[in-house]
């Protein structure tokens, strides 16, 4: 198999066996005048997903990384959260979680 050399292309570019297609006329690569990125014009459309698929991804998210790093998996843990559990504020003049 010939061993790709880099070419700067600096002995210029002649015309390709296809329509719009230029050739180094060192190293023989191949580029295409008339090409376009394909995209519909306009932007993309975003999609968002529930409040409930984006919950049981996360938790999946969290089970792979505590598997990855041998510790258990507690399935309390990693349910989903239950309303009125969110942890007190701390105590005036106490500094609260980092």
């Amino acid at each position: 198999m010939p061993r790709c050399e880099p070419c700067a292309h600096r002995a210029g570019w002649g015309e390709g066996a296809r329509p719009g297609e230029v050739r180094c006329l060192a190293c023989g690569v191949r580029r295409f005048r008339d090409y376009g990125a394909v995209r519909p014009p306009g932007l993309a459309h975003v999609l968002v997903p529930s409040a409930r698929a984006r919950g049981v991804a996360d938790r999946a998210a969290a089970r792979s990384i505590a598997l990855a790093m041998g510790r258990p998996v507690r399935r309390s843990a990693l349910s989903a959260p239950r309303r009125g559990t969110a942890p007190a504020p701390p105590a005036p003049g106490r500094p609260g979680p980092p």
